[in-house]
């Protein structure tokens, strides 16, 4: 996803906890940064990918988290697949701290990821979705607002 980003001209700088994976994104010519903090700074959108609802939440609560470092202004864009009220309660935290949360899971596996053809379902207002828009179309073919 991050390679599609910036096949797409999209400036990335990115973060995982993963050793290995902050190891082979370097390696792809990806800028990897130390943490979320270093990672959701001055930017204008903020992309997440996570395992689950708890994730999540620790990745955009915690000190040094996406809502303690990123600019107001800020859209976050969850890719992750996570509980409704996970993505209720995110929205809510981002508002409070001036930013933009919107749920946009998305289908097309890891294949669809590497050829950027991955569908995302997107939940938010509907001008908030159209801001997200150009960045989930950096990595993907297809943008669904959902509600």
């Amino acid at each position: 996803m991050c390679k599609n980003l910036i096949a797409n001209g999209f400036k990335v700088q990115a973060y995982d906890v993963m050793e290995g994976a902050r190891e082979s994104a370097a390696a792809a010519g990806i800028n990897v940064v130390g943490s979320v903090a270093e990672a959701a700074t001055d930017c204008d959108y903020v992309v997440s990918c996570l395992p689950a609802t708890a994730h999540v939440q620790e990745a955009m609560t915690m000190k040094g988290g996406v809502f303690a470092s990123a600019r107001p202004g800020t859209i976050v864009l969850d890719t992750s697949t996570i509980l409704p009220g996970g993505s209720l309660e995110m929205g809510a935290a981002a508002k409070a701290a001036g930013m933009t949360f919107l749920d946009t899971p998305m289908s097309g596996g890891v294949l669809g990821a590497r050829a950027g053809t991955l569908s995302f379902m997107c939940g938010g207002d509907a001008d908030h979705v159209e801001a997200g828009t150009t960045v989930l179309k950096g990595m993907g073919k297809n943008v669904f607002h959902c509600g």
